[in-house]
This record gives C-alpha cells, sequence and structure tokens, in this order.
C-alpha cells in the first residue's frame, strides 16, 4: 500500500518551527536537467537553537553540492560520492563524501581528506533519487549511464520529528449467529509491517455465568488488552455482556481470520478490527476512559488528549440489537460503524482528530432502546509523540507532585474500631485515610481528620474517607470507629507536592452494584494534578494488587478476610497533565457486588514566577 510520505526537517527556532520548502528548479549552464528539492510544511520537534543552526546550513551544503556536481562517482543505500567544482581554491576538483549508515544515525560530509562534519544528527531516513531516468541510446548490453547529478534530489527524516496526523485507515467486522465459544474475524486489507490494529470483542453471557470476564485472544499473535469488563445489572433481561479490547503492531504477515474464544456456554457474538496507520508505535494508545450502565443514550465519557493532531476513538458494545444500523447518534463525528446481531448483541464506533491538546467532551451513542453498555473512548497519538512527563517543577523549593506509599490495617473479625498506622512521614505530607466497613455504618476519625466522603451501597458495603496535613509530629496509629460489630479494611496513603492551601480540588462518589464498579469524572481547574480512584467493595470478590484500571498505577487492592464475608478496598492514581475533565473509569471485580467508589483531584502546589 503506497501513502503519502511525511518529509521532515530539523527546525531553526528554539521552540518549533514549520519547514516549508517550495519546489526549486535551477537551470545550470553546461549540464541539462535540474535539481528538485523537495519538502512538505511540517512540524519539527527542536533540541536546541545552535544544532538547528548547523542542521539548516548543512543541509544547504548538501543542496548546492548536488546542485553543482559533475559527476556520480558512487552511489549506495549508506552514501554518495560527487566530484564537485574547485571548493578549495587549488584549481581542481574536488571530491564530496555523504555517508549515513542506518535509521537514527548521523548523516556527515566529507571534502577531500578532511575531517567529517555534521549534516544532521538521528536520521531515520535519507534517499538519493533522480526525477528524470536516464537510458543509453543503442540497444546494448552496456548499463545505463548514470544519470546527470544536477537532477538528484534528497529526502531526510530526524528521529523525534512529530508525524502530523494519525490516520484511521478501515475495519473488517465478523458476526457469530450461531452459538459457539469462539469468533473469527478477518484481518483488514493493506495492512504493512507496523500498522496498528484494535480488536473489539463483545458476546452476550448469561447471569451469574462464572466466569464472565473470559474472551482471550489467539495465542502468539501479539495482541495487547486494553480492557476486558463485564455488565451485569440484572433489571432488563437475563442475558448480559462481556467486552474485551486489544491493540497490536501489525507484524510482517498477519494471520488471517484470526480466532478470539471464551468458555461457559456457547454464545454469539460479534468482533471489529480496526486499521491505523501514522501512530507512535511504542505507546500508541496514551489515553483511555471507560463508562458503563443501562441507559438509551450510553455515554463515551471525555478525556485530556496529551498531543496534537491525535485520533481520538469512541467504542461502544450493547447487550440487545436496539440500533440504528449504520447510525452511531454522534453527529459531528465519522461513523466506523453501527451493527450487531439481530435481536442480540450490538456496538458501534466513531473517530475525529483533536487538532491540539485539550478536552474531548462527553458523547452520546443513541440507541432505540434501553440497554447494559460499555464504552471506551480513547487517545491515539502521532508517531514520535515523546513519552509523557511528569510536570515540570517550577515551585521553588517543592516537590512534584506525587503518590509516595500507604500502610493499612484490617479488622478480619468483628469489631468496633480499626487503628491504621500513620505513615513516616514529613510535615506538611498529605494523608488520606481510606475505610472500607461491612454493613450500614457511619465511621468517625479522630481529630484533625477532614471528612470527603460517608457513605454506604444499599446497606452492604460502607465507606468513608479523610484527610490531613502531617504535622511536625504524628502519632504512630489513627483510630476509626463505628457502632456495629463488623469487618473492616483501611489504609493511609501519602503524598506530597500538593496545594498546602487546598489540597482537596474536588471529589465525587458513586454507588451502585456491578462486576465493573464505576469510577465518576470530575473537572480539574489545574495542570499536573494527581487523579486519585478509590471504591470500597462488598465481600472479598478482588483480584488483590489489581485494581483492573487501566491507565493507572494500582496503590492498593485487598480484603478484610480470606471468606466470602467481609469488604475489600483499591485504590489506584495517576498525573493529568492538563487541566480538564477526567473522564470516569471503572475497577475490575470477580463478581456481581455492591460498591462505593469516588474520584479525588489532588492540587499541584501553586508554581512560583521567578
Amino acid at each position: 500500500m503506497t501513502r503519502p510520505t511525511n518529509h521532515l526537517a530539523r527546525g531553526l527556532t528554539l521552540i518549533e518551527l514549520v519547514i516549508s520548502m517550495s519546489i526549486v528548479v535551477i537551470v545550470l549552464a553546461g549540464i541539462t536537467g535540474a535539481v528538485m528539492l523537495a519538502g512538505q510544511a511540517v512540524e519539527a520537534n527542536i533540541v536546541s537553537a545552535d544544532q538547528s543552526t548547523d542542521t539548516a546550513f548543512g543541509l544547504s551544503e548538501l543542496r548546492d553540492d548536488l546542485t553543482l556536481a559533475t559527476a556520480i562517482d558512487d552511489l549506495s543505500e549508506t552514501g554518495v560520492t560527487l566530484t564537485v567544482p574547485d571548493r578549495t581554491g587549488d584549481g581542481t576538483d574536488d571530491t564530496v563524501i555523504y555517508t549515513w549508515e542506518s535509521s537514527g544515525a548521523t548523516l556527515t560530509r566529507i571534502l577531500n581528506a578532511e575531517p567529517k562534519s555534521i549534516i544532521a544528527e538521528y536520521v531515520q531516513a535519507f534517499t538519493l533519487t533522480p526525477s528524470v531516468t536516464f537510458t543509453t541510446a543503442d540497444d546494448s548490453n552496456e548499463p545505463d549511464a548514470p544519470p546527470d547529478p544536477s537532477t538528484w534530489g534528497y529526502f531526510e527524516t530526524l528521529a523525534g520529528s512529530v508525524c502530523p496526523s494519525v490516520n484511521y485507515e478501515g475495519y473488517v467486522e465478523s458476526l457469530q449467529v450461531t452459538p459457539e465459544w469462539f469468533i473469527d474475524v478477518d484481518m483488514p486489507a493493506d495492512v504493512d509491517e507496523g500498522d496498528l490494529l484494535i480488536a473489539v470483542v463483545a458476546t452476550p453471557h448469561f447471569q451469574n455465568e462464572d466466569p464472565p470476564n473470559d474472551i482471550t485472544p489467539p495465542p502468539g499473535e501479539g495482541w495487547t488488552l486494553l480492557d476486558l469488563g463485564s455488565e451485569e445489572y440484572g433489571n432488563l433481561s437475563k442475558e448480559y455482556m462481556t467486552v474485551g479490547v486489544w491493540w497490536k503492531n501489525a507484524g510482517a504477515s498477519e494471520v488471517s481470520p484470526q480466532t478470539f474464544t471464551w468458555t461457559g456456554w456457547g454464545r454469539l457474538g460479534m468482533a471489529w478490527v480496526m486499521h491505523i496507520t501514522g501512530h507512535d508505535d511504542v505507546t500508541p494508545i496514551r489515553t483511555m476512559t471507560i463508562a458503563s450502565g443501562q441507559s438509551s443514550s450510553p455515554v463515551s465519557p471525555g478525556l485530556v488528549t496529551t498531543a496534537d493532531n491525535a485520533l481520538v476513538i469512541r467504542i461502544g458494545a450493547f447487550a440487545q440489537s436496539d440500533i440504528t444500523y449504520g447510525d452511531t447518534g454522534i453527529g459531528d463525528e465519522t461513523t466506523i460503524l453501527m451493527s450487531g446481531v439481530t435481536g442480540n448483541i450490538s456496538g458501534g464506533a466513531t473517530y475525529f482528530t483533536q487538532d491540539t491538546i485539550g478536552s474531548v467532551v462527553d458523547k452520546a451513542f443513541a440507541l432505540t432502546g434501553t440497554q447494559e453498555y460499555r464504552c471506551l473512548t480513547m487517545e491515539i497519538v502521532p508517531c514520535g509523540t515523546p513519552a509523557e512527563t511528569t510536570p515540570d517543577d517550577d515551585g521553588a523549593g517543592s516537590a512534584a507532585l506525587a503518590y509516595l506509599d500507604f500502610t493499612e490495617a484490617k479488622a478480619p473479625s468483628d469489631v468496633k474500631t480499626l487503628d491504621i498506622p500513620v505513615p513516616t512521614t514529613v510535615e506538611g505530607d498529605l494523608l488520606i485515610a481510606t475505610l472500607a466497613v461491612d454493613g450500614s455504618e457511619s465511621p468517625a476519625a479522630d481529630a484533625g481528620w477532614t471528612e470527603i466522603l460517608n457513605t454506604n451501597s444499599s446497606g452492604k458495603v460502607s465507606y468513608a474517607v479523610w484527610w490531613k496535613l502531617a504535622e511536625a509530629s504524628e502519632p504512630a496509629t489513627y483510630t476509626f470507629t463505628w457502632s456495629g460489630n463488623e469487618q473492616a479494611y483501611g489504609t493511609m496513603l501519602r503524598f506530597e507536592g500538593h496545594d498546602p492551601a487546598a489540597p482537596i480540588e474536588t471529589s465525587d462518589v458513586n454507588t451502585g452494584k456491578s462486576f465493573n464498579p464505576s469510577v465518576p469524572a470530575v473537572t480539574t481547574m489545574h495542570d499536573g494534578a494527581l487523579i486519585l480512584r478509590i471504591g470500597a467493595f462488598e465481600d472479598n470478590s478482588v483480584t488483590v494488587g489489581d485494581s483492573g484500571m487501566v491507565g493507572y498505577d494500582t496503590i492498593h487492592m485487598d480484603f478484610s478476610a480470606v471468606s466470602a464475608s467481609g469488604c475489600s478496598n483499591g485504590a489506584a492514581w495517576t498525573l493529568q497533565s492538563l487541566a480538564g475533565g477526567t473522564g470516569s473509569t471503572q475497577f475490575v471485580l470477580n463478581a456481581n457486588k455492591q460498591f462505593v467508589t469516588a474520584t479525588i483531584l489532588i492540587a499541584p502546589a501553586p508554581r512560583e514566577v521567578m
């Protein structure tokens, strides 16, 4: 498959420069032909002004050498040797050698026997191509005559340069219309090695079928899991839904079709694979948010993009086929598909390009009936996009905002109090205490703590959270109490780099029952805020040490007791580089349980302007 090539060159300014070279034709006396220097307006990442200026000067030398060369003495994939008119003032022609060894190497120039000079560093590709094809005038077996060097141009790409855009290329869909334990889906046509493939598989499962989260990609094909979750609310029908999403960079040769499997009863299902190009091949999917529930207008949650010209894809899976085929209802975005198995599972997707870094708002799919849903929104960044880094620490003497460590305490038998150890602190550290208690309780904290939330879910599990700033001297433990005899699990989390005057910017809470408890979205007014996602869950149906939250670092995920009674408590965190909406996300449980979840935004310390 042939696509337009991005011609990228290192710029000339301290920040960014759009380089645009018009096609130039220079007619030379005594030489028939022309030199063609082709370029395209693109953005380039800059290392330094000196390096940028040196590169521009070097490329100018290359253009002059190509224009004035009288002969090509040697040409290979890694360089060219030219004869050029006298450059040194000794009255004789000179020899110029340009060499480039491999992707990421330096392009160098040698004039006669002088030391090498650097033309450009971190060159990913360098090619000399004739604009006119020359052949001999007769039918002899002599090789083609060397092309006039003045007809040659150059193309170079520098490592670290950002591609101008990410491109959606197409999709392939498969429907499983009879009950089976698998679904076969073809790979899209015209896929080249390194292209991005995103697979979505949705299938019903039956109430309390164990395990529900069981879709498996074909082994050995390199698929990386993005999300796998089940929706089982129990209000609409006896059939529920499991959805999986995976990604991979295509290999040199892709097996087609590929088979995704599941266990349990034979089921219907649908799958589709989307084809993307121009993406970053290391971490193409930088941001993803998830929402689930029951609705005729299921929301694909917003997010904050991390790169210019990012491709945003929305994916929705629905437990029934109450849809308008071919129409997602999201009118200002391009529909990829809206399809399904009649009377059963369905799904849809849209895409658009976000030109600049910023917030992506919530959007709702339009269904023709209320049903269980699971929606994802993802950001795919252009190739060469730098990895996300912790926001700069511009505050004088202050640490970057970060989670540090936590302590915990468990009550595996029925009690009315819990002593939670205090982490080793520095005065001013932010402490957040979380307490999950079995049943319906309203826990209380020792003096000095400020309450963030205190609620329960249907009387099955209670959750209370407080914060305080560490003092110069802290006790070994703090005591938390409640009225009944219940099991409990409490933790104390420590942070630094927060705003000491108002560390908790905002918070929100959610309750319900699910395999995948939704954690609510909030909005921050600060660049570099810390997003803390926490939750308390009925019984012990968690995977210890794994929140299941994509794109977040798990702090803890554990339970009060090994027995099925009791409660569980989880937490995960990440940094959000820019102000805006956080989007919602989800914990992953091993059973359909009552939950209380919350999102807490921690504001960074104010930055001083020096």
